[in-house]
C-alpha cells in the first residue's frame, strides 16, 4: 500500500476521471517523477478508469448459483433496502485490465434506486487490506445523502463517513474467513441499504 503523504489513490482516480484541473495535473505529473508510491497508485487508477467503460458479459450459471448460496443465511436488517443489482465484478472478467490485479484487487459496482456504489477491495494474499469506494447519487434530493457507512468483515465492524464527493475508505488489515462482507449505508433517518459481498 502506498504511503505518500502528498497524494492518495482517490486523488489519482479523480485525475483519471477528469475531476482535477490542469494546474494540479501538472503538479501531479511532476510529483510522479520522484515518488514510486504514487507511480504505483497512478497505474492502479489508470486500470480502474479503463475498466469503467468495459462491456460486462453475463457470468456462468454455476457462478450465479454459488453466489446466491452465500446469501441464504443472511438475516435482513429492519428498515433496510436490500435490493441491489451487481452491475460488475472484476472476478468475473476475462479481459485486461480487470484481471491483471486478480487476488490483489477486486472492483465491484452495485446499482440501487437513486444510488450507485463503486467498490475497490485491495487484498494482500488472504488478507483484506482496504475497501475504497464512491457513492453516486442518481437523483440527489435534500436529506438523502449517506451520513455513515459501516462495513462488517467477519465479526469486526468498521465505520467511516463519505466525503462531499461520496468517496470513502476503510482500512481493514484482517484475514477473511470466507464469510460475506456486509456494507451498510446509513441516512440521517436510519439504514437505507445493505450490500452483501461474497468473498
Amino acid at each position: 500500500m502506498a504511503t505518500c503523504e502528498e497524494y492518495n489513490l482517490l486523488q489519482w482516480i479523480a485525475r483519471e476521471r477528469g475531476q482535477v484541473d490542469g494546474a494540479e495535473i501538472l503538479r501531479m505529473d511532476a510529483h510522479l517523477q520522484s515518488c514510486a508510491d504514487c507511480r504505483e497508485d497512478a497505474e492502479l487508477a489508470r486500470k480502474i478508469s479503463k475498466s469503467d467503460n468495459m462491456v460486462h458479459a453475463e457470468p456462468p450459471e454455476s457462478w450465479v448459483r454459488e453466489a446466491a448460496a452465500q446469501f441464504e443465511s443472511f438475516v435482513p436488517i429492519d428498515n433496510a433496502l436490500l435490493i441491489a443489482e451487481l452491475i460488475s465484478d472484476s472476478y468475473l472478467e476475462n479481459a485486461e485490465p480487470l484481471r491483471a490485479g486478480l487476488m490483489t484487487n477486486r472492483k465491484l459496482r452495485f446499482d440501487l434506486p437513486d444510488l450507485q456504489i463503486e467498490l475497490l477491495l485491495e487484498y494482500s494474499g488472504p488478507q483484506l487490506e482496504m475497501v475504497i469506494g464512491q457513492l453516486l447519487l442518481q437523483h440527489p434530493r435534500k436529506g438523502n445523502h449517506v451520513q455513515v457507512l459501516e462495513l462488517k468483515a467477519d465479526d469486526k465492524i468498521f465505520t467511516t463517513k463519505p466525503t462531499e464527493l461520496g468517496e470513502f475508505l476503510f482500512s481493514i488489515g484482517t484475514p477473511l474467513t470466507g464469510s460475506p462482507l456486509e456494507l451498510k449505508c446509513i441516512l440521517k433517518e436510519g439504514p437505507c441499504a445493505v450490500l452483501v459481498i461474497p468473498c
